[in-house]
């Protein structure tokens, strides 16, 4: 069995872990931070208002949903919607949304450059508090209106000796990586004596592979995924590959 941990939020670990475990391989849910949304919302102008809503993260996905459930409110089909890959667009399908724009290659970089323009222009953007401003920094040079709407927050977890070392004890075979920060805190927090063990790396889009590679040759890491459930099946892909052609 291919032990593979996954290093995202609690709520997304466990749907991610209900996926590798259907194509055949052991997840280690270890979550290396967790995000909350923010109290006292202000919430922005009438949605009509504006011309896209535009998504960086499932979190970001999930947490608007809440919000909007909860005020009984819908999205008018006149907006477009806008994700930055296919995860995200796939999470956005689920909920009902259609004809999501995705950039070609799947980073903020790419979407802010690719986004067709659409009416007056006006983007609302449910974003992570404190996060990067690539995305809404391109669209203003583009003449874009951009609305960031800071909705939910991350927060690292913090693991003790006790747990690094009931990791280190379930005999990880890969560290999945699901966003930048998930990288940072994983790499940041690690004890010393996790150092020697041999590990492979797996990383969701092109912004968290760029991050692991700032503390990983690229040899140790696997090819970047678009979604999750193409992530797990690279990494089944990887191990069934690496059993018949034993080194």
């Amino acid at each position: 069995m291919i032990n593979v941990v996954i290093t995202r939020p609690l709520k997304s670990a466990e749907k991610s872990a209900r996926l590798a475990t259907e194509l055949g391989l052991e997840p280690i849910i270890f979550p290396m931070i967790k995000v909350s949304l923010l109290p006292s919302l202000s919430w922005p102008e009438e949605l009509s208002f504006y011309d896209y809503i535009v998504f960086t993260s499932t979190n970001a996905v999930y947490f608007f949903d809440e919000i909007i459930k909860s005020l009984n409110i819908s999205v008018p089909q006149i907006i477009k919607i806008a994700a930055v890959g296919d995860g995200t667009s796939k999470v956005l399908t689920n909920l009902g949304y259609n004809n999501i724009f995705v950039p070609s290659s799947h980073t903020s970089l790419d979407l802010g450059k690719q986004l067709p323009k659409h009416g007056e222009n006006k983007v609302l953007y449910p974003a992570l508090e404190g996060g990067p401003q690539t995305l809404e920094n391109i669209l203003r040079k583009r003449d874009f209106q951009v609305h960031r709407f800071n909705i939910y927050r991350s927060a690292r977890v913090r693991c003790n000796d006790s747990d690094w070392k009931n990791l280190k004890n379930q005999n990880p075979d890969m560290i999945s990586f699901f966003s930048p920060r998930t990288v940072e805190a994983f790499m940041a927090s690690r004890p010393e004596f996790f150092f020697g063990c041999t590990l492979m790396y797996a990383a969701l889009g092109n912004s968290t592979n760029s991050a692991l590679q700032n503390y990983e040759s690229p040899g140790n890491i696997l090819d970047v995924s678009s979604t999750p459930g193409i992530l797990f099946k690279g990494i089944k892909k990887y191990y069934d590959k690496k059993i018949k052609t034993p080194a």
